[in-house]
Parts: C-alpha cells; structure tokens; sequence
C-alpha cells in the first residue's frame, strides 16, 4: 500500500526542509540535533509502513484461515530401483517390500536421503539376452537389443535395425564340382514318385531379381555367367574366364558348394522336394599333366616317344574330369604321324661286303613300317593298375590305317579310381600303354611314331544320376545342415522358409529361464503416447508350443514407463531361434496396429528395460508412539516426534468399550487386530481408526482423525462429529506413521545405490532413472494464490483459467500448464474439447514417467469438470512439443584478448536465455506455444562484455518424432501451440575486428 522505504523517507524531509526551515541546513556528513531526529523519525516511520503493508497480508492469511486453508506437505520422491546377482549361476532371492535402500542426493546440505521398496520382487539370475523383432510381411529380423552392446534408445516394432533375415540354400558334391574351367551345371528336383516340381516355382528361380545362384571359388562366391530352364531342370553356365571351383568347409562339411540366394521369398517359400539330381558337363579340358614314355608332354609331343616299343606308357592326369566317378568322361586328340628311321649298325648289315661281289650279293632286304597294332587303356585303383575296357576297345586308336586326324576315347569314368604319384605328380591318371608293335624286330624301315596335339577331357554325367552329398538350408538366422540321405530320410525338404507368424513380433531371449515370483519386468519408455488401440500378447516356450504368459501389465500395452509383472509360468523350455537356443518370451502384435498408420507415428521408443525392478518411495519410518487418553476432552491433539508425515496408522485400544456388534463389523473390514493372553483371552482390541481432511461429515460415532502433516500432529473428533477415544489409565492409542518428502530427495540416475541389510546373493543395486516428484512443503506465497483461486472456482473448471488453476493445484510438480479450447491432444481441432497442456517440474529427467502425473491429474479434476467431457474423452492432457534450438551464431569482438571467456558467456547465455523454465528476458521462462527468434536472441548475448556486434544469427529446430530426433522448419514449428524451446548445441564463431 505504500512503497516508501527509510532513504525515501529521509529525501522527502530534506526537500521539506528546504521550504519549511531554509535557515536549517540537512547535514549528513556533520548532523546536528535535527538530523539525527530526522534519521530517528525516517527509521520509525519506515517500519510502520512495512508492518502497515502487511496488514492486508495478514487479514488474507487470517480469512484463509478461517476456511481451514493450510499449506500442502512435502511429497516424496519415487521410481524405480533394479537389483542384481554376483551372477546368473546363482540361486534368486526375495526381497520383501519395506526394504530400505539409501541414496546419494545432490543437496548440499542434506547428502543421503531413505528409501523403501513398495512391492515384493523376486530377483532372479535370468537377464535379457536380447530381444530380436520379425516381420513376416517384411521378411524381417532385426536385433533391437544386445545384453553386450548398451544403445541409447530401443525403439520396438520400428525396422529400424538392419535386416537380419536372409535365404540361402547350399548343396555340395567334393566330385561333380571340381571344376575349374568352362562346365554347364543342371539340378532337378523332384518330387515323391519322380514328379516334377512345378514350372511356376522354376521360372522364379531363373529370375536374377528374385534369385541368385553362386558357387564358391578362391575370390568368393561368384555368380554364374548364365541360367536357363530347360524343362524340369535348371542349368548353369561356368565361363572358361571364371575363378575355378574352391574347395571348402561350411558348417563343417567341406565339399565344392553352389549356393541359391533369395531375395523375395514369397516367390519360392512353397518349393520342396523329394529328390534332387545334379549333372555337369565339361568341354575342352586340357588336362593337368602328360607324360609320353617318361617325358613330360608340350603341346605337340609324341605319346609313346619317337622309337616304338612295346610296354611304353602315355599318361594322362586331370583332377577335375577323372574325380567324375560314373560320369562319361571322353579323351580327344588330334593326331598326326611322324615316320623315323631305324638306326643303321654296320655289324648286323645282311651284306657281306667283299672287294669283289657278285651282282646278286648287293640284294637288299625290304624295309618295314614299325607301328603300334595294340595299346591297353588302364587306371589305378589303388591297389594297381587296372583295364579300363573289359575289352579290346579303342585298342587300335593308334593305327595307321585310320585315315581320321581326330579321334576320340569314350569311357565311364571308374567308381573306384584313386590317385598314384607319376613322376613327380600326384594325381588322378590314365594311361595307354604300348603291348604290340608291327614289325618291332624288323632290321630296316622305319618308325611311324604318332604325333599328338589338341589333347582335352570331356565330361558328362548322363545315365548316372548323382545326389549332392551335403545340403544346407539357412533361414531365418537359423541353420539345417545334413547329408542329403539323412535330410531326405526326414521327409521332404524344404529349402527356403519364411517366418512363421504373420504379425510382428518381439521375441526376448534369456540364458536362465525367468522363474518365480514375483518377477518383475520394469520398461521405461522416452515418451508417453496412448497406444490403447493395441493388442499385444505375451507367450512363452514351453517345449509344446507357445503359451500365454500370465502378466500383470502396468505399461498399458507399453503405452507409459511402468513394471510388468511375470507370474506362475514355471515350464520354460529351450527353444533354438535366431541360431541361439534361449529361454523364449515372445510379444505379438495381435491386431497388427503397428503396421498401421497410426502404429507406425507411435511407436514405443524405449531408454531401457530392466529385469528384478521394483517401485521405491522416499519415506522413513517411525518407531512406533504411544499416547494415553486420560481424560474425557473435546479435539485432543497428540504431537509426534516427526513431522513432514507421508503415511500414518493409527489404533485405540477399546477393550473396555467395544461392544460385539462392532467387533464383528471391524473385523469384516480388516480393521480389528486382537492380542490374546497364553489362555486365549483377549487382553487388548486395537481399532484401526481412519483419518480424514475435517469433521465437517464426521458423526458421533465414526472413528475418525485429522492430522496435520507438516507440523506433525493427530486431532481427534468432540463427540458430535468424530468419536473420542476411550479413557485409559494406559497408553492407549499407537501410531505408525512414516516420514518424508522434499526435493532434496529427487535423486539422481544411478544415485540409489546402497541397501541397508544383506539378502541373499545381491551384489548390486541402483536406479536407472532420477527419482522423481519429491516436492519442499509448500511456500505460503503459492498456497495464498491456490487457496484464494479455490475461492473463485470453487473447485469447478468452467473457464479456461479455472482449468489451469486447477491443474496447478493438483500436483506440486506442475510448472506450467496453458489451456486450448476446441483442440485435441495434437493440436487438431475438436469441438467441445478441451487440452491442457502441462510442462512438469522435472521434464528433463522424468519425461518417461509423464503418464504418472497425467493419471494424478485426471484424478484429480475427475469430480472438477463437466462429465460429458470425461465420457465423450475429450478431455486432453499432453506435454508440450519440445523443440530442441541449435543456435549458429557469429559475433564479431574487438580484440584477441579474453576470446575464450567471451565464447563461454555466449553459450551461457543461449542456454539460460532458451531454458523453457528460467530463460527469458524476465527469467520467467517461455509460454507455451511461443518460441524465440532470431531478433530476440541477438538481444540477449548483445549485451555481453567484450561483444562489438552480432553479424549473423541462425536457429535450427528438432523435434522427436517416431524415428528420432529430427530436423524441422523453424517457421512451421513456430506455428505449433503447443511448443516449448529447449537448449540444443550451439555454434559461436568469433572474429576480431581491431581498429
């Protein structure tokens, strides 16, 4: 009422002075008997005003009063607190509600803060192996969760993760792929009694976009240089430049191996078969090694050397045609006949030459060609060389008399040929050796010796079929792997599988089989969106199929941070999925809301999950206070020793005045707690009595108590409304009461770290997120304002600020709420709707838990507001939209001097002046559905020491959205009612500009 204070007082009787006295001089440095008066009068007056000024205050306080006003208590801090085992080889433990844990605060003054478990939790070995989400639509696998590799954010049902599934079928044979040089390969498959598969799945497998065919060679697997289909069978095309067929092992079978890879399954899912067949012919193989009667062969050579003789040896080796066994394997050559003469000795020369000879004695004997008339063809089988024709087939290849200069040898290759070291070569050989020459003992003519060049291997697997030895099938991460006997024997085989269930689902893997009770799940989520419309089932294996688990689900279908309890599922039983044989707990998207639209704008976004969680409160506990009623008196208060009161108990012992009628009606109410003698008779009745806010509805008889939690005392009733204990010579009446609150106690992540006794096997125990809601008792500036708003109100919402006074009023940690008419949750317009849109005192920390002061508020406005909006759910209670602000901003500063510092109080600046809370010019925050701009941040740092001017100023906007973070145009988001500024990372360049 009136501002004046003692300076002002003491100016004003100096100008007075100067009119009223002017001989009188006001002298401070040198007061005379008037000043000092002056400074005596100054001093009193000043304090009359200040208690004058406080009347109004005091009158207020005491009409309020009057009403029974009074200041809200603390409220305690809560969350969530996970316990751990020295390891999974562990037996599980209980541990009982009313544990007490102890925490480590950020307050200065008070340094630890208690807490108390509120629900039994059984802290089992089991932990979360990993959680892998499929697709069948998709034909997707993504592993969302790794035990060994933390991440930051767990978003479900999303694919975001990189896509796990793939198809491949592999088949091998260690003979018939040994290839290394040009060769068509052709695989068949049938079905039982020798039906063809159908063209349709054929056709699919020729197409390069759905299918691939490989084989594996030294530089990988490599595609085939050409695929077609003819008739039933699917052919391949090795290319005479393609690397060579590598021998290898894959999951421990080793052999030459061709793979199929799928990329659209549905296109060959339905493919099975019975049998499978595969052929392969090669053309123009050279082979690996010739050696002509000892000699290694070049490209022209003489098989049996230049000078015939019998048993002289040509052998041939290749590793890729003569590993063939059973197939039609065909030598070609092109031959060409070299005629020799035989060496003259003049010993064994028929004519006797003498000086002189008669004419007949100078006759010549004819000369002979020497040729080969007869060669056997042979392999080794290991025991010795063996014919290769039973009969006398391709014997004459050598003749002279055939006029051919190509010619070929036809033969199977032999079931049972084996290596043998030739020279200096190992390998797979024939041989044609040499058994009769023409005219070998003949003296003159001579050699027609054979020439060869061109020589090559053939191939062909045709009347023998040949079976792959080894198939392997990899779907869906998981592997089938066998001889082809066995994986036949087991029925039709099914190369390519898709997944199994049609709806999306989460499977979670455990190494330790999550038994007992109870055992508790806690899930906390960075968001808090309804997600009402979604069905979500919970199954587990337990080694018959897949059963339902019995949950207690606080998450609403993983709609808000909660625990979801596991209870009385004990037959767990491995199951391999995903190549790993885990304990299996699966989620299903039961109506397939998140492959709708919707389902996909929310889905559950996920800071982590955690098992052997359970709810903690900041309380502590009293012991036990007794009180005697010695007299019969009206509104008998008792003090206790505590105060900041967060529950209480309390019992009067009526042994003398309970009479059977309500002895029997407190015992059907639980409130009826006797103590018995060692005969059986009852020697106390404790009466649970009920505490309410007044007596206002109290009759005579209700056994009813007040009690004023701050200052920490009970009142009870004056016989007309409230019952009066009974008098006793004892004590009488017993309290059990705890204590607690204070925003000391909103403890940091990972600051609950402690547990006052040993249980079990425990070794850790810590919370994942800051505990939050601890609130100070209220301040009597803001419970003036909530009490005289309760007066023009009346606890009614009817305006638009009735709405936002009550919502303020309904929990102490709302910081700011702003009221929308005619719009919905996102800001869409609704008629008759009403939004409240509510920013939290602890939004950085418990964003998560949001839904927890949402269920209070609407519990609280329940019987506030009109019913048609409840019934109709037009009633909205939402966050604000965050936008985070990154500020790129230039300053220019006039010299090098201090640049640093310059930079630091710059970027302090951008983050106090965008705090949603204390930013602003005003330090009052930001309203929401206002944000800065550009204008009003060049104000605010241009005030700052060392600053010469701004040269230029660029805000960039985020927002999450249901992939993350992510960029928007500032001028859009600008337009959004419900937005909140929050400081992101800034960019300051700086420059000097001297001069």
């Amino acid at each position: 009422m009136d501002g004046r204070k003692k300076e002002e007082v003491i100016g004003q009787i100096k100008d007075k002075a100067l009119c009223y006295v002017p001989e009188w001089k006001f002298d401070e440095e040198f007061p005379d008997g008037g000043t000092a008066l002056a400074y005596v009068y100054a001093d009193m007056l000043s304090k009359t005003i200040q208690k004058f000024n406080k009347v109004a205050l005091k009158n207020q306080i005491a009409f309020l009063n009057a009403l029974d006003a009074s200041l809200l208590p603390a409220v305690p801090a809560t969350g969530y607190t996970v316990f751990s085992l020295v390891n999974n080889e562990v037996p599980g433990t209980i541990v009982s509600a009313g544990t007490i844990l102890t925490g480590q605060t950020d307050d200065s003054v008070v340094q630890s803060a208690s807490f108390e478990t509120k629900e039994d939790v059984y802290v089992t070995p089991a932990e979360i192996e990993c959680i892998y989400q499929t697709g069948r639509q998709q034909d997707y696998i993504g592993k969302i969760y790794d035990k060994n590799h933390q991440v930051e954010e767990i978003v479900l049902f999303g694919f975001h993760q990189t896509n796990l599934q793939y198809h491949e079928f592999h088949f091998c044979h260690e003979e018939a792929f040994a290839i290394k040089g040009n060769a068509w390969i052709s695989v068949e498959f049938l079905k039982r009694d020798s039906y063809n598969i159908s063209t349709e799945i054929l056709e699919q497998l020729v197409k390069k976009e759905q299918v691939v065919f490989e084989y594996l060679s030294e530089e990988g697997y490599c595609e085939f240089s050409g695929i077609q289909l003819k008739e039933s069978s699917i052919c391949f095309l090795k290319g005479e430049l393609q690397p060579k067929f590598k021998k290898a092992e894959i999951e421990g079978k080793e052999g030459c191996w061709i793979r199929c890879r799928v990329k659209q399954i549905d296109s060959v899912k339905f493919l099975e078969f019975d049998n499978f067949y595969i052929k392969v012919k090669g053309i123009a193989i050279l082979p690996d090694s010739i050696y002509a009667n000892g000699t290694e062969g070049t490209r022209r050579y003489f098989p049996f050397g230049e000078r015939l003789s019998n048993y002289s040896e040509w052998y041939l080796s290749s590793e890729e045609v003569l590993c063939k066994k059973g197939a039609e394997v065909e030598l070609a050559f092109q031959i060409n006949f070299v005629k020799i003469p035989l060496d003259y000795n003049v010993e064994n020369d028929p004519i006797k030459w003498e000086w002189i000879m008669k004419k007949s004695d100078f006759e010549r004997d004819p000369e002979y060609d020497i040729t080969i008339e007869e060669v056997i063809w042979e392999y080794y089988n290991g025991l010795g060389w063996r014919r290769l024709f039973e009969d006398s087939r391709y014997s004459d290849i050598f003749s002279v008399q055939n006029d051919s200069p190509y010619r070929k040898v036809k033969f199977t290759c032999p079931l049972d040929i084996q290596p043998i070291l030739v020279n200096s070569s190992e390998s797979l050989f024939i041989r044609a050796r040499v058994v009769k020459v023409n005219n070998f003992l003949k003296m003159k003519g001579s050699y027609v010796s054979p020439v060869l060049e061109s020589t090559s291997f053939s191939y062909e697997y045709t009347a023998r079929k040949c079976n792959p030895t080894y198939l392997i099938s990899k779907n869906n991460l998981d592997v089938r792997a066998g001889t082809y006997k066995k994986l036949l024997s087991e029925g039709a085989f099914q190369p390519f599988q898709s997944l199994s269930e049609n709806n999306q689902m989460l499977y979670m893997g455990f190494q330790t089989a999550p038994v007992g009770e109870p055992i508790k799940m806690l899930v906390l989520l960075k968001d808090c969106i309804e997600r009402s419309y979604s069905n979500l089932f919970w199954e587990y294996y337990n080694g018959h199929g897949w059963k339902s688990l019995n949950i207690i689900d606080e998450t609403e279908n993983l709609s808000k941070s909660g625990i979801i309890n596991f209870i009385g599922n004990k037959d767990f039983k491995k199951l391999k999925l995903f190549g790993r044989e885990l304990y299996w707990i699966r989620i299903c998207d039961g109506n397939g809301y998140y492959g709708s639209q919707n389902g996909i704008q929310g889905l559950p976004r996920l800071s982590g999950i955690y098992l052997n969680a359970t709810k903690i409160e900041h309380v502590e506990k009293k012991a036990e206070e007794y009180f005697m009623m010695e007299s019969f008196q009206e509104s008998r208060k008792f003090a206790l020793t505590g105060n900041h009161i967060i529950d209480i108990q309390v019992y009067v012992n009526e042994i003398n005045s309970l009479s059977n009628l309500d002895e029997k009606s407190l015992r059907k109410e639980g409130r009826f707690a006797p103590v018995y003698d060692e005969s059986g008779m009852l020697t106390e009745a404790w009466v649970k009595w009920i505490c309410v806010p007044d007596f206002v509805l109290s009759s005579q008889e209700d056994r009813h108590f007040i009690i004023d939690k701050n200052e920490g005392y009970i009142v009870f009733g004056n016989g007309r409304q409230g019952r009066i204990p009974s008098i006793s010579r004892r004590k009488n009446i017993r309290v059990s009461y705890s204590c607690g609150g204070g925003n000391y106690a909103n403890v940091p992540a990972g600051g609950v770290k402690k547990i006052n006794q040993s249980i079990g096997y425990i070794n850790k125990v810590f919370n994942p997120e800051a505990l939050t809601g601890g609130a100070d008792m209220e301040a009597l500036e803001g419970a003036i304002k909530r009490s005289t708003a309760v007066i023009r109100h009346q606890n009614r919402a009817i305006t638009i600020r009735d709405y936002e006074e009550l919502t303020l009023a309904a929990s102490r940690n709302v910081k700011k709420v702003k009221c929308f008419s005619g719009c919905d949750g996102s800001g869409d317009k609704l008629s008759g709707a009403i939004t409240l849109v509510v920013l939290q005192s602890d939004y950085q920390n418990s964003k998560s838990l949001f839904h927890v002061l949402k269920k209070d508020l609407l519990a609280f406005l329940k019987d506030k507001v009109n019913d048609n909006l409840l019934l109709m759910k037009k009633l909205f209670i939402v966050e604000p939209v965050f936008v985070k602000l990154n500020v790129k901003v230039e300053i220019v500063v006039g010299s090098l001097q201090n640049l640093y510092q310059v930079k630091k109080m710059v970027s302090d600046r951008l983050n106090q002046f965008i705090d949603p809370m204390t930013g602003n010019f005003h330090g009052n925050g930001w309203s929401i559905g206002s944000l800065p701009n550009t204008i009003q941040i060049q104000n605010a740092i241009n005030t700052i020491p060392g600053v010469l001017y701004i040269r230029k100023v660029f805000i960039s906007a985020f927002v999450h959205k249901n992939t993350g973070l992510g960029e928007v145009q500032y001028e859009e988001i600008q337009q959004n009612k419900y937005s909140l500024p929050v400081s992101g990372e800034h960019e300051i360049e700086m420059m000097i500009e001297e001069g």
